[in-house]
């Protein structure tokens, strides 16, 4: 894979910076066992200058909404509030999103009809996996990364993912629906199934999710 993570240059700006791999059990040790490999690739932007001033550019990072079992519970979550920086460049939401597991209605792995939804300021956000739910879903991904001929079902349709292929992110451009500098805002999350919220009977699954609210300023100093 070769992933684009500059959304997340921000979580880099502390000094220290690590990176962790979570995986099944089955597949840390024995004959079947992983051996990830990572490299990172950093382009360095220099800072940029108008007149006799000098502009740089800080991201900051907030965690929002994360990993939850697939049920009643599943939409009683707390709203995250906060107030527009000054000098604000852009704003977004990144999300990493996929469904597991399978209930009566085979979700949140292969079931059509989850949509999720982030409503920033009252401005609503729609996300639905159209793959989910269809034949040879994954099949038809294997052209992008989607490992072909495994056991089992690897061929399905899934909710954000297929089998060996890289997840990716969902970003929303949220700059211009937040508040002028020093004002409230209200970031809300909302997942359902076939329109209401998720209501299994039996063996719930979950929905694997980290987000971020991403925020970019620009700060100027007296150029020396």
């Amino acid at each position: 894979w070769f992933t684009d993570i500059t959304n997340l240059k921000g979580a880099f700006s502390a000094g220290e910076c690590r990176v962790t791999m979570q995986t099944v059990t089955w597949a840390s040790s024995g004959s079947h066992a992983w051996r990830p490999q990572l490299s990172l690739r950093i382009r360095s932007e220099q800072g940029r200058e108008g007149g006799d001033r000098e502009a740089s550019l800080k991201e900051t990072l907030t965690p929002l909404f994360g990993t939850k079992q697939f049920d009643k519970n599943y939409n009683k979550r707390s709203p995250f509030h906060f107030t527009s920086p000054v000098n604000l460049v852009s704003a977004h939401i990144r999300a990493l999103i996929t469904g597991h597991g399978s209930d009566e209605n085979q979700c949140a792995e292969f079931c059509a009809g989850i949509e999720l939804f982030f409503i920033v300021n009252g401005q609503k956000f729609t996300k639905e996996f159209s793959l989910a739910g269809t034949q040879l879903g994954c099949t038809e991904q294997v052209a992008n990364g989607s490992l072909p001929n495994e056991h089992g079902t690897w061929f399905y349709g899934r909710n954000g993912w297929c089998d060996g292929q890289d997840v990716a992110p969902w970003i929303l451009d949220i700059t211009s629906v937040l508040m002028p500098s020093g004002e409230n805002n209200t970031i809300e999350y909302v997942g359902l199934y076939q329109g209401a919220d998720p209501n299994p009977q039996s063996s719930p699954g979950q929905i694997l999710m980290s987000s971020q609210l991403v925020l970019e300023t620009i700060s100027e100093r007296p150029h020396r």
